[in-house]
This record gives C-alpha cells, sequence and structure tokens, in this order.
C-alpha cells in the first residue's frame, strides 16, 4: 500500500477517535507508525512526541512529524490535514444536532461516559510513552519527581517542567 494513502486512513481515522483529546491517540499512533510501519523508532517517537509538545498548538502537531518521517513535506502536510480536518468536521456539522438533544437521557449519557473513556485513553498514552522514554533511573527521578511536585503542591506546573527538562539536558546523551 503506498505511503501517502496508509497516511490518509491512519490519520484520518486517529482523528475522528481522538476522544480526550489527541494524547489519546499517542498509543494507536505510536503502534502503527513505530511497530507496524517503522517509520521511526521508539525513542524517535517519544523525542517527536516532546517537541510536539513544547510547540505552541495542540498536541496533535506530532502528525505532521510522523508523517515527515514517513513520506517527506507532502507525508507532514497530508498528516496535518488528516489530523484536524475530519474531527473539526464532525464537530461543526454534530455540534446543532448535539444541542438540540441536550437534556435527553441517552445524551448525558453519553456525555458522561465519554470523560473516564477520554481519561483511560491519556493514562495509556502516559504508560506507554513512560516505558519508552524513562531508559535509566536518572529519567525515572526526574520524571517521578516532576509528577509529584506538579500534583501536590500549588507550584505553576511550568516551573518543574522547566527545571526537569534543563536537568535533562544538562545530562550527557
Amino acid at each position: 500500500m503506498h505511503t501517502l494513502f496508509v497516511i490518509v486512513i491512519l490519520f484520518c481515522l486517529l482523528s475522528l477517535v481522538a476522544l480526550g483529546g489527541g494524547n489519546a491517540v499517542i498509543p494507536p499512533m505510536f503502534n502503527h507508525a513505530v511497530k507496524e510501519m517503522h517509520w521511526l523508532t521508539p525513542q524517535e517517537f517519544v523525542h517527536a512526541f516532546a517537541l510536539a509538545r513544547a510547540m505552541p498548538g495542540p498536541s496533535t502537531q506530532i502528525a505532521a512529524i510522523v508523517g515527515f518521517k514517513a513520506a517527506g513535506i507532502s507525508g507532514a502536510v497530508l498528516a496535518t490535514l488528516c489530523m484536524f480536518v475530519p474531527s473539526s468536521a464532525l464537530m461543526y456539522f454534530s455540534s446543532k444536532a448535539w444541542v438540540h438533544w441536550k437534556g435527553r437521557p441517552w445524551q448525558v449519557l453519553l456525555e458522561a461516559s465519554l470523560a473516564p473513556v477520554g481519561i483511560g485513553l491519556i493514562a495509556a498514552a502516559s504508560v506507554m510513552l513512560g516505558k519508552h522514554s524513562w531508559s535509566d533511573w536518572i529519567l525515572v527521578a526526574i520524571g517521578t519527581a516532576t509528577f509529584f511536585v506538579t500534583i501536590f503542591t500549588k507550584l505553576n506546573p511550568l516551573v518543574p517542567m522547566l527545571i526537569a527538562g534543563l536537568i535533562g539536558a544538562l545530562l550527557p546523551a
């Protein structure tokens, strides 16, 4: 199958199942891009994820990086369009109906059930990324400390993230 066609199918499907945001589709994106298609190594994918998170804008910008690694500029453009257009179109066309049906028992149940699904998908992404990014005890310590400082203090989350990034940058490669 042609790489550009695979990119279109993959990212259109991921776009439509991104419940909980872009991080929710990181595990299936990883499985396809790394394990099945071998467009990136696990380490390259983790670095691409970190780069996408560091850039302004949505975290799903990782689609452009994966698309670029798979098929150059055309892959990056297609992956980006396919990651954003289908879900945006779905939201645009379904929002009127969603408002119309607001308050119906099935609508309330569906809306309430989407939150735990999204949280579960995001947790799966965190575990998957953690497995491939914590390659030694120093990185595990940095990540764990950042997590606990962020969760259990009133400190702005950017502060421990910045400190962790600086420490990581000072470590030998």
